[in-house]
């Protein structure tokens, strides 16, 4: 580090990059609350503090078709809590449903209850794939696939 930055850091009691950070994300919060869009994505509560400020994809651009363009979407960005933006990327892939359906994590879509056999190990519960994956991938092991 050269002496000049050795300087910000001292002057402003923490890294310069930290500072400028900071700075950024106070006008941006500013320019949010005069522009009445201060309201949680997650929630739809206001917004109070700069503390509890974050910026989210509402789309995830982490996996996507064009993971670049994604991110860099202004359409994909909105505004949250810290805590709701936390909790949501904690469950990325939650999914709607209604009674007497499941998810069938093998081909990712979302089918009827009477579609998956009972669990073997679990008796209340159903296998995490439908019958016709489970069916294929037992179909493949024997096939030596």
């Amino acid at each position: 580090m050269n002496a000049n930055n050795r300087k910000k850091d001292k002057q402003l009691g923490m890294a310069h990059g930290t500072a400028v950070y900071q700075l950024r994300k106070a006008l941006l919060f500013q320019f949010v609350q005069l522009a009445d869009k201060d309201v949680c994505h997650q929630c739809d509560e206001r917004i109070e503090s700069i503390e509890e400020f974050s910026i989210e994809h509402m789309e995830p651009w982490q996996g996507a078709e064009d993971p670049k363009e994604t991110f860099f979407d202004l359409d994909n960005i909105a505004y949250s809590h810290l805590t709701c933006n936390i909790k949501a990327s904690r469950t990325p892939n939650k999914r709607q449903w209604t009674d007497g359906q499941g998810w069938c994590w093998r081909c990712q879509t979302m089918k009827s209850l009477e579609e998956f056999p009972p669990c073997k190990t679990q008796k209340r519960y159903r296998s995490k794939g439908c019958t016709q994956c489970e069916s294929n991938m037992k179909s493949n092991l024997r096939n030596g696939g």
